[in-house]
């Protein structure tokens, strides 16, 4: 039976019985009992029906207020609910600082952030002025599990990468914090880089470690936009690239060398090509582009010779006036934009 019928019920057992309070002997004195047990337990259910409905509905602070009422009635709901228990209820969604800590500490994926949020909000919404406010661990959190979520959705999402943002909290705190952001990083990096489908970290792989064996395969497979981002993604995460200056304007060589080609600029793919095999980067694929100047020296054989002289012969470079550099202001976030996933990738999702 709901609650709602219950209440009902007892409600009216309690008007019938209204009417035979006037008469006298032992069946007045019965039915006055009677009377006396089932209006505490009529107010106990309404008052607990509107603990669980606030509670559901997110306003944990009027789910407090209704066991609040409850406690302070002064009446006995024993048969209902042991006082200990209530008293255990209404203490259960109050944590002190050090608690709250603990229960960041103990987080174990990125599945677990959004129930200890709720615990949190919870927390928050029954601020007294004396009890701990959340706030400090609710705001990381939330980011973190907004992008999780979204990420799971298929929407573009922004991760900021600055592990120094982490540094105010206590060391467990922040340590997890950390090593949260790592996973949702090892989650992203696939679709950010373009990696191929199914694509995944290992347990024990740390990020950076990620990206370095994406690299590699990367480049056993040609993949040399992919391997642009992936280095891109090293560049950001580290700081500072992980691969050389060399290696950087090599592959910006082959890249602009397969864009040009496929625009039908073979003299500047020749130049771009030649470029890229001079820096003599090891993330070059070496076999790869002498295949594609073998196929412009058959397929336009004036455009390759032209290229090809362009590359041994550069003209002089001219003579530019001298300029500072301005001066940059303030300090950008280290960041990358995960775009959502590919289409086909949607619509495989769509199907399930």
């Amino acid at each position: 039976m709901e609650l709602d019928e219950v209440i009902a019920e007892l409600g009216k057992n309690s008007r019938k019985n209204e009417a035979a309070y006037g008469g006298s002997g032992q069946g007045g004195v019965e039915l006055r009992r009677l009377q006396a047990s089932i209006e505490p337990a009529k107010y106990f259910l309404e008052k607990w029906q509107d603990h669980m409905a606030s509670k559901k509905a997110g306003n944990f602070r009027a789910a407090k207020m209704a066991l609040s009422e409850i406690k302070q009635s002064g009446r006995d709901f024993s048969l209902l609910m042991p006082r200990s228990e209530l008293l255990a209820l209404y203490n259960d969604s109050t944590y002190s600082r050090e608690q709250v800590i603990v229960m960041v500490a103990e987080i174990k994926n990125l599945d677990e952030i959004r129930p200890l949020i709720m615990k949190l909000q919870e927390v928050a919404a029954n601020y007294d002025g004396n009890s701990y406010q959340p706030d400090e661990f609710l705001n990381p959190l939330s980011a973190m599990d907004k992008i999780f979520r979204e990420y799971q959705e298929g929407l573009p999402v922004a991760l900021e990468l600055d592990y120094n943002n982490y540094q105010r909290f206590p060391r467990e705190v922040s340590s997890k914090l950390i090593a949260l952001r790592g996973e949702l990083l090892k989650l992203v990096i696939p679709r950010y880089v373009g990696a191929p489908e199914g694509t995944r970290a290992k347990a024990d792989e740390s990020p950076v470690e990620f990206l370095d064996r994406l690299g590699k395969e990367a480049k056993i497979r040609n993949d040399v936009k992919a391997g642009t981002r992936i280095r891109e993604a090293s560049r950001i995460l580290t700081r500072a690239s992980n691969y050389s200056t060399a290696d950087a304007n090599a592959l910006t060589a082959l890249i602009s060398g397969q864009n040009q080609e496929e625009a039908g600029q073979f003299e500047l793919a020749v130049i771009s090509y030649q470029q890229a095999l001079k820096s003599g980067s090891d993330l070059v694929p070496a076999k790869l582009i002498g295949e594609r100047l073998a196929a412009i020296k058959e397929e336009h054989p004036t455009a390759f010779e032209k290229g090809l002289e362009r590359f041994l012969t550069p003209p002089p470079n001219p003579a530019f006036p001298k300029f500072e550099r301005p001066a940059v202001e303030g300090k950008s976030t280290p960041s990358i934009l995960i775009p959502p996933p590919a289409k086909e990738e949607r619509e495989k999702a769509g199907e399930k």
